[in-house]
């Protein structure tokens, strides 16, 4: 989740879309399938997306925060990171995979577009997953971006 619950009141900024990440296992892929926008992070528009996109027979992971907790029960196993008591990874139990990528998303997206606006946040997030897809690929990024328009 793009969150902004630990930063002191004044530090704050207004952002109601929030992306919702999802990541696929089953090749053991450190890859994500994708981040969608939703309009809340918290209550139905939060667990609503995830039911959407997470299949009921899958391992939710997920840090301590409150509003993940409803959702445990809807899968076959809800694994939490307590990172209120300073643990961040306990035996193959963490987050840092996607609290990474979100940190570089957030430092990418301040340095190269200074603002964004809630119409272009699913194509920057988009982007986003695409460069962190296509990272481990042979090829160079701008060559897999012509490669793909060309045969578009």
């Amino acid at each position: 989740m793009i969150a902004r619950h630990d930063q002191p009141e004044r530090a704050r900024h207004h952002v109601d879309p929030v992306a919702l990440a999802r990541r696929q296992l089953l090749q053991q892929s450190p890859d994500f399938t994708g981040l969608r926008v939703i309009g809340s992070r918290y209550g139905e528009p939060l667990s609503g997306a995830v039911r959407a996109n997470v299949n009921p027979s899958a391992i939710l992971y997920t840090d301590d925060w409150r509003p993940y907790r409803p959702l445990g029960p809807e899968y076959r196993d809800h694994r939490v990171i307590n990172h209120s008591d300073g643990s961040y990874v306990v035996g193959d139990v963490y987050t840092n995979t996607i609290e990474g990528f979100f940190g570089n998303l957030k430092t990418g997206m301040r340095g190269a577009y200074k603002k964004v606006s809630k119409k272009w946040l699913q194509s920057y997030l988009d982007e986003y997953a695409w460069r962190y897809n296509a990272r481990r690929e042979p090829q160079a990024m701008f060559e897999q971006l012509l490669q793909r328009a060309a045969s578009a």
